[in-house]
């Protein structure tokens, strides 16, 4: 059994696909590790691209018809075999020394959850004009591990104090297998909900005491003309009546908490829902905070310029759904178009950078082309061991909770 499995699935966009795979082509040799290529409703062109590859760590697996977004990846994760699990976008890559970084870390098999903040990089099919070719990586050059408590990274998420992405999702963690048979043994199935790449962030974050988070990236994300949530959820209104939205979700039922999903908060707040009754049922300070909500789509409001009225419309009937005054939602103005990235280079702290750069000016027109690039940036990775690093006061004060409720939950069944 290999240590990693790297898990892409896809459907139907071998163009981007060949560069995504190009990255873990890169990756060490000595490394043990395992590629399972997940290709929704059996494309030939994809299991060509696959097979062209010639190496051994490749494995191609295909649906016979094409399945909704959550079960291809449950699909994709019934092939995978290693002892921890990621999963990257067919327009994502990982790091030339992603797999041997997180081999040296993880051979133990004591850390649950090993987890990083991509690098990103937008693809020149980007759906808007002004953030295409553009690529961002803020680098540590000093690298570090840090233990960070579960609980209190859900409880700002769920406040929505923080974004989805600081959660130990699959799409920007390894997990261990452990963790993923945990959440099977609940649900019967690993992926939950509409969007299982933040699902399984509040699924992992729900079911351990804490994760590991590099300060290095391990993987850069990609965003292309493919990249289902920026494309739908910035330009339209009716994307789960579209063909598209159909396809990709099947038949959904809105939660009568919430005034239709066509947003990304409204979309992720349903799975945050539907999880909440499924594994925090019993924890009443976890809940989803309606008008913190409120405020995000106001604060994002001029990134979908064309939905502004719509959003606004959004935001009070939210507040009248949860007995909140409207008027205490802050709504910027409105903006003919969304902010333009900056370009540049600037510091963000102590031995951390940020590159803003234009791909165009580098000649960049892939996701392998810009994980090269980043990477004659990033210094060799010192030795780390991050069970040994110190865990913050948050973390010991929710394991110390979590272990007072499973002590108090045997007392209650003797």
């Amino acid at each position: 059994m290999p240590l990693l499995s790297v898990v892409v699935p896809t459907l139907n966009r071998p163009d981007t696909l060949r560069h995504a795979l190009a990255t873990l082509a890169q990756q060490s040799r000595l490394a043990n590790c395992e590629f399972i290529v997940q290709n929704n409703g059996g494309n030939p062109e994809i299991a060509e691209l696959v097979a062209g590859f010639d190496d051994t760590r490749f494995k191609h697996f295909a649906s016979d018809a094409v399945l909704t977004m959550t079960d291809n990846w449950e699909a994709a994760l019934d092939h995978a075999s290693g002892e921890y699990v990621t999963f990257i976008g067919d327009d994502d890559g990982l790091m030339p020394y992603a797999c041997a970084t997180a081999e040296k870390i993880l051979g133990d098999g004591r850390i649950d959850l090993l987890s990083w903040d991509a690098y990103s990089y937008y693809w020149p099919d980007f759906y808007h004009p002004a953030f295409r070719n553009r690529l961002l990586a803020e680098i540590d050059f000093t690298s570090t591990a840090k233990r960070v408590a579960s609980r209190g990274e859900l409880e700002r998420v769920y406040g929505f104090q923080a974004h989805y992405a600081r959660l130990p999702m699959i799409y920007n963690s390894f997990v261990h297998r452990r963790v993923i048979e945990r959440m099977r043994a609940i649900g019967g199935r690993y992926f939950i909900g509409l969007s299982p790449d933040v699902a399984s962030g509040i699924v992992n974050a729900a079911l351990t005491d804490s994760f590991v988070r590099l300060s290095r990236p391990l993987g850069m994300a990609g965003f292309s003309g493919h990249s289902t949530g920026h494309l739908l959820f910035f330009e339209t209104t009716d994307v789960l009546e579209s063909s598209r939205g159909v396809r990709d979700f099947g038949p959904v039922d809105s939660d009568p908490q919430l005034p239709g999903l066509n947003a990304l908060q409204l979309f992720i707040a349903q799975d945050m829902l539907d999880l909440k009754r499924l594994l925090l049922a019993g924890d009443s300070e976890m809940r989803v905070d309606f008008k913190a909500l409120a405020q995000a789509l106001a604060s994002d409001v001029n990134n979908r310029p064309p939905l502004y009225d719509w959003t606004v419309q959004t935001i009070g009937e939210l507040a009248r759904l949860h007995g909140f005054d409207a008027a205490d939602i802050i709504i910027p103005a409105r903006l003919a178009d969304r902010p333009p990235p900056l370009v540049g280079v600037r510091a963000t702290g102590p031995n951390r950078v940020l590159y803003e750069l234009d791909g165009s000016a580098l000649g960049l027109s892939s996701i392998a082309d810009a994980v090269r690039v980043i990477a004659q940036f990033v210094p060799d990775q010192a030795p780390l061991d991050p069970e040994n690093c110190e865990a913050s006061a948050a973390v010991r004060y929710w394991a110390r909770m979590r272990s007072t409720s499973r002590a108090m939950g045997s007392a209650l069944l003797r």
